[in-house]
């Protein structure tokens, strides 16, 4: 039996085809895409960074304590060593020397004498009328006591000008005075000489305690007493 087909046929058949290979066409697209989304991934080389954590910080000294195990925590502190006790020992009673209480109670002149001492060659109405002041200090003195005390000072001025020599190493002629403090024991040995107010010239200075290092005593004392005094001294 021969088929025969129809040009209105021929259509149908070419429709059709064309329909399913069209269907066909998105069948495949589906099954690649299907694939494509289930399938794994290809593998890539990956880079793994591990962190290393950080190091403890160092405990505090203030967690010393909780560092201890519990058989030490719980151990009581040995009781604080007693103080040795320092006795200390009384001060003695020191009693002054013999010439500090000689120097402290012994009586000073109220007024300062002076002396002026003339260069060699000239005069001075001072030297026969200077004197020193010495009242009796301590007790009543009659009239003629002071005059024996008058004239006892009056000799030993005119010694201490008589020992006192002018160094030749002085210099230039100036004026100068020095402040002297002696002691004058009641046999009229003169004692201690010290320099109280320096005038400035050290050669000065010694010439005149060598003046009285010189003359030594004048002799025994009318009101036999020893003293402290003070004088002045001027050139």
């Amino acid at each position: 039996m021969k088929l025969r087909i129809t040009p209105q046929r021929a259509r149908r058949l070419k429709a059709c085809g064309c329909s399913m290979l069209i269907h066909a066409v998105c069948i495949g697209v589906a099954v690649a895409l299907s694939t494509n989304l289930f399938s794994p991934a290809p593998k890539t080389n990956e880079v793994i960074i591990t962190l290393q954590p950080d190091e403890p910080a160092t405990p505090p000294l203030d967690s010393a304590d909780e560092a201890k195990p519990a058989s030490l925590a719980g151990k009581p502190e040995p009781p604080p060593l007693p103080q040795p006790h320092h006795t200390v020992p009384a001060s003695p009673n020191l009693q002054p020397a013999a010439s500090e209480t000689f120097a402290h109670s012994a009586p000073l002149l109220s007024e300062l004498p002076s002396f002026t001492i003339p260069a060699p060659g000239e005069t001075s109405k001072d030297e026969t009328t200077a004197g020193i002041t010495m009242p009796l200090i301590g007790h009543s003195s009659t009239k003629d006591e002071h005059s024996e005390i008058d004239s006892y000072f009056a000799i030993f001025t005119q010694t201490l000008r008589d020992a006192y020599e002018i160094p030749a190493t002085l210099g230039p002629k100036r004026e100068l005075a020095v402040r002297i403090q002696y002691e004058v024991a009641a046999d009229g040995t003169i004692g201690e000489v010290t320099i109280l107010r320096t005038s400035g010239s050290t050669v000065f200075d010694a010439s005149v305690v060598a003046a009285f290092r010189a003359m030594r005593t004048v002799g025994p004392r009318p009101d036999n007493r020893s003293s402290v005094l003070v004088a002045d001294f001027r050139i």
